[in-house]
């Protein structure tokens, strides 16, 4: 629809011309020409009148006697916005076209009361389109009998020709009014100062009539409509408006390149200038809307961003200014939506379960089709309900490869196709598959071959949705699967390869050991829980409500177990760093790095602890043994609290012994001097260090270094060193070589 415009009245009064001539009685003889371009009856006569002329809605304002050329039959004359009533000078009352007038002042008092009422109000048109309009208007009731309404096409000059076709509508306005059952249009030709043609409309309706409907008129073009009001001695003004129809629509509307979430939306142009299209889209189900404008000089458009498998109503319509064409509509589907996630299950020789998830969008249908290649030409189809999720295959040939097909279907538009394969049974029979010795991490699967000899075996094992496999030598019928995950339902499936083909014959499940230590909080937990080599892990040193962190964790030394926090190995990391940095841990656990002494306070504040020092230089190594070692909070800047010294290494720790942790930016120590800038590192600082394990890597002077003087002295930087803990309850045995990385 076109936007609305509302065109408001615009009044039109005709000039009345007046020629002072010789008094007659005592009155000025005043020749009258009402009608413009109208010629006088050569039957008339001049008849001595008295006239009141009054506009619409104002009191009779004067009196005067004329000379009125008149044929007759007819004493009241109406024109334009003027209403002149005639009253004979006689006393006798006059019939004119059948309506009889009182007496002078009987008049003057009907002519104020009906001049008050006879206001045609608030002429508007609007619901302007291509072809038409509707003109609207207020009225009081009961006062006028007839609506007499006209249009005129404006053409060039014809503007110049109004007048003269107000005219002629006047004219006929005292024969209009009459009764009459045939009330339909009629056509008037009239010509135009130029030579020419234009056809007019006139329709008389009903005094209750307050709008009417202008039909099956020209796009684009001006047209000048007017209204008045008639009843009983009485007309209104004449109310006349200039307008123009809505801009031509566009044509044939076509769809293309329709896709799942996409189309291409043409049109054909109108001949008629236009200023651009507007395109709107509505998805008929959801309501979701959109609309675009599109140059003018365009015919097309691509539509994206849309719902699979959905219906749009889409319009397109021309627009000039704030005009709006008809629009012409259309309905197009997209493509649905392909189903996925398809799968086969429950493979036997000669049956297979399909299953599926099913289009996003609502559709029709499923469009199955399957084959094998061992008869290539041969495909069969089948159509099923758009709620399927499943469908049952039987009547296949045992160790077949198949192909399957699906894709979903709404009215004739399909989507993409989604396929597998999968091979039938051979219906040998084997034993049943044993997982034997399953542990947390692993499990042993054996099974006994069968008469059919076969080219080699395909072991899968299954994990939710992760899949692994493992080609294996035909005299392989026992297998070790590792690294598998704690507490969890596995599959395993072998096949048998035969002809380039694998064949599944044997299929089954098993459980994985639950943990231990579902959450565990050192590396120690880790080790029962199954991991043999050192690595990194995940612990929980809070319990199972903290925060999980990684770790590095030694599983060779002294037993193992060992969780890791500070290792120098090649200076690519700088210790000298802020109290922060220290507190939530920095570097990398396959390098160098401090783990945090935050993490330190909640390992060793949950169980008891013993630390290990292991200190390489060249082929020498050392260790320092501390059988209690715990590390404060923060509050109370991490002080340290170690005692049970045994190893090869020297007691260098003794001296740091309940000392505070202290930084480049933060030395809680009293003392004079601050040890951490002096020494370039963050550690447990007294006055200042015997050990100095986060100094400045390979620095051999200033004693700046990474050093432990019970071991090297002060001037030897050491190359390789490694913190760890682990609970104080697990044995503990002197190795003869400490093993490190590094």
């Amino acid at each position: 629809m076109s936007k609305k415009n509302n065109l408001k009245d615009k009044p039109v009064y005709q000039n009345v011309t007046r020629k002072p001539g010789k008094k007659v009685n005592g009155t000025s003889k005043v020749s009258e020409n009402v009608f413009k371009g109208t010629k006088e009856s050569s039957n008339s006569t001049v008849s001595k009148t008295k006239v009141t002329i009054r506009t619409v809605g104002d009191q009779a304002k004067e009196s005067k006697t004329i000379n009125v050329t008149s044929t007759g039959k007819e004493k009241k004359l109406t024109h334009s916005n003027v209403t002149t009533t005639l009253q004979a000078e006689k006393s006798s009352d006059k019939h004119i076209n059948g309506t009889g007038f009182a007496s002078k002042t009987h008049t003057r008092h009907f002519n104020k009361t009906i001049s008050r009422l006879s206001v045609i109000g608030s002429v508007e048109v609007h619901n302007i389109t291509s072809t038409g309009f509707i003109m609207s208007w207020e009225a009081h009731r009961d006062i006028f009998k007839n609506f007499t309404i006209s249009r005129r096409e404006i053409r060039g000059g014809n503007e110049d020709s109004e007048k003269i076709q107000d005219g002629a509508a006047a004219v006929n306005v005292t024969d209009v009014q009459r009764p009459s059952l045939n009330r339909t249009s009629t056509k008037v030709q009239s010509s135009k100062p130029e030579g020419k043609t234009v056809k007019n409309f006139y329709q008389v309706l009903a005094g209750t009539a307050r709008s009417y409907h202008f039909k099956g008129l020209q796009p684009q073009t001006r047209y000048s409509v007017s209204l008045f009001g008639s009843g009983l001695g009485i007309r209104s003004k004449i109310h006349r408006l200039t307008l123009s129809t809505g801009p031509e629509p566009p044509t044939d509307l076509m769809f293309s390149n329709i896709t799942e979430t996409s189309f291409s939306v043409s049109w054909a142009k109108p001949k008629s200038i236009v200023a651009e299209f507007k395109v709107t889209y509505t998805n008929i189900v959801t309501g979701e809307s959109g609309s675009m404008s599109v140059d003018s000089q365009l015919s097309h458009v691509l539509l994206s961003k849309l719902s699979a498998g959905s219906t749009y109503d889409i319009t397109v319509s021309s627009v000039l200014e704030t005009l709006e064409s008809e629009p012409i509509t259309a309905s197009v589907t997209t493509v649905p939506d392909s189903p996925t996630e398809l799968k086969v299950v429950n493979i036997t020789d000669t049956k297979a379960l399909l299953v599926w998830k099913p289009s996003q969008a609502k559709v029709d249908s499923y469009i199955l089709s399957y084959g094998t290649t061992k008869s290539p030409n041969v495909t069969i189809t089948v159509t099923l309900s758009g709620s399927t999720v499943e469908h049952q295959l039987r009547g296949l040939h045992r160790s077949s490869l198949y192909m399957v097909k699906i894709k979903s279907q709404v009215n004739r538009l399909q989507s993409s196709p989604v396929s597998t394969t999968f091979t039938t049974g051979s219906a040998v029979k084997l034993q049943v598959l044993t997982p034997d010795e399953v542990t947390f991490h692993s499990a042993v699967i054996s099974w006994k071959a069968p008469r059919v000899a076969f080219k080699s075996y395909r072991l899968t094992y299954q994990l939710s949705e992760e899949v692994k496999e493992v080609i294996l030598n035909p005299s392989v019928t026992r297998y070790e699967l590792t690294g598998l995950a704690a507490f969890s339902n596995y599959t395993v499936k072998i096949d048998g390869e035969r002809d380039g083909q694998y064949i599944s014959f044997v299929y089954a499940e098993f459980t994985t050991a639950q943990l231990p230590h579902p959450y565990p909080t050192d590396c120690s937990e880790v080790q029962v829980n199954g991991m043999k080599e050192s690595g990194e892990a995940e612990i929980y040193p809070e319990g199972k409500d903290g925060e999980p962190v990684w770790v590095y964790c030694d599983m060779e030394t002294e037993g193992g177990g060992w969780t890791v926090f500070q290792r120098r190995m090649d200076g690519s990391t700088d210790f000298f760093r802020t109290w922060r940095d220290y507190s939530k841990g920095f570097g990398s656990l396959s390098g160098e790095f401090w783990l945090g002494n935050d993490i330190l306070h909640a390992l060793t504040s949950r169980t008891p602890m013993s630390l290990r020092i292991d200190l390489r230089s060249g082929n020498d190594t050392a260790f320092a043994h501390y059988t209690n070692f715990n590390i404060s909070s923060e509050t109370n800047h991490y002080e340290i609290e170690l005692s049970g010294y045994f190893g090869t290494a020297g007691d260098s720790m003794k001296y740091h012994n309940r000392r505070p942790f202290s930084t480049k930016d933060r030395d809680p120590s009293t003392l004079s001097i601050h040890c951490a800038k002096a020494y370039l590192g963050g550690w447990w600082y007294k006055n200042c260090y015997k050990a100095n394990l986060n100094g400045l890597y390979a620095s051999y002077s200033d004693n700046k270094g990474v050093v432990w003087i019970d071991w090297k002295g002060k001037d030897a930087s050491l190359p390789f060193t490694e913190m760890k803990l682990r609970p104080s309850y697990i044995s503990q045995t002197i190795p003869t070589t400490p093993t490190t990385q590094g």
